[in-house]
């Protein structure tokens, strides 16, 4: 029988996550507080669960980068584009 990693691999997710204690984000917890969770516990992906404490999901730092680049993209396509967004250094007229 195989133990180690590659036992770990031939357990269902929920029971592999029951063994290991650790940091878990809510469903409802927004980008900030899960990137907070990531970094206080070093880890680079935590469990996402329910109210009833049932596994959701799970989420990784790279989503929480991809979320936050989505957002930026998102605001800047809103906003016309300024002179302090080409680079240049706004000049006082007074």
């Amino acid at each position: 029988m195989a133990t180690g990693p590659v036992a770990a691999h031939r357990l269902p997710v929920h029971e592999l996550l029951r063994s290991r204690p650790g940091p878990r984000v809510r469903g409802e917890d927004d980008v900030a507080e899960v990137a907070r969770t990531m970094l206080t516990s070093r880890e680079t992906a935590v469990p996402v669960v329910g109210g009833d404490g049932r596994l959701l999901g799970l989420v990784t730092a790279w989503h929480c980068v991809e979320l936050v680049a989505g957002a930026r993209d998102r605001d800047r396509r809103r906003e016309p584009p300024t002179s302090q967004d080409a680079g240049d250094v706004p000049r006082d007229r007074g």
